[in-house]
């Protein structure tokens, strides 16, 4: 896995884990974004470049649908064996 993808993947896991953390003023979406998967998508089509997007989307692992730190920790786990 190239540098920048682990990277990007970084940088979603820290979205999904402070997700349920952020004023819901901050940003509307997080009223209808209630899932780790939705968190990291978001993060991920607002901050990575559009000719990396796919590759990131791709290197996501499952996600369970209600733990938004265990999340944040599968992703950063993927990042790392990457």
């Amino acid at each position: 896995m190239k540098d920048q993808i682990k990277a990007w993947l970084l940088k979603a896991a820290e979205g999904v884990e402070r997700w349920p953390l952020m004023s819901r003023d901050a940003i509307d979406r997080a009223r209808i974004i209630a899932t780790p998967t939705a968190a990291a998508v978001f993060v991920i089509t607002r901050q990575v470049p559009l000719d990396q997007r796919a590759a990131v989307a791709r290197a996501l692992p499952l996600l369970p649908a209600e733990d938004f730190p265990g999340a944040a920790q599968m992703i950063r786990a993927a990042a790392r064996r990457g």
